[in-house]
């Protein structure tokens, strides 16, 4: 069974905090753990996630919103980890085109 995801919150020196994160980042490991990451007050600089086993698209999400949210830098994360967390990230990238609803016209052109 895979290690149930955690984080531990740590002061640094200059002000601001770390989070470390430790087990299994997924869907089927994350517990309470976004309510928590929602919940954290005062400024978070780091991300840690040296710590970590697995990381899924649900897990890169939390990460993605946490470092987001608190303007945090991600650190120690291996480059699948990386690679995941920029793309559940561009998926929130509010200056990608939106599909264009078609104009009347062309929807009943389409349909006859």
């Amino acid at each position: 069974m895979a290690d149930v995801a955690d984080f531990t919150q740590e002061e640094l020196p200059g002000g601001g905090s770390l989070i470390r994160f430790s087990g299994t980042l997924a869907i089927a490991s994350v517990n309470d753990l976004d309510a928590r990451l929602r919940a954290l007050t005062g400024p978070v600089e780091q991300i840690d996630l040296s710590g970590i086993d697995h990381i899924d698209t649900v897990g890169a999400w939390l990460i993605y919103r946490t470092a987001r949210d608190h303007d945090a830098k991600v650190v120690g994360a291996d480059s699948d980890s990386k690679r995941l967390i920029e793309a559940v990230g561009g998926a929130d990238d509010e200056t990608a085109p939106k599909p264009q609803k078609p104009s009347s016209l062309t929807w009943l052109l389409s349909e006859v």
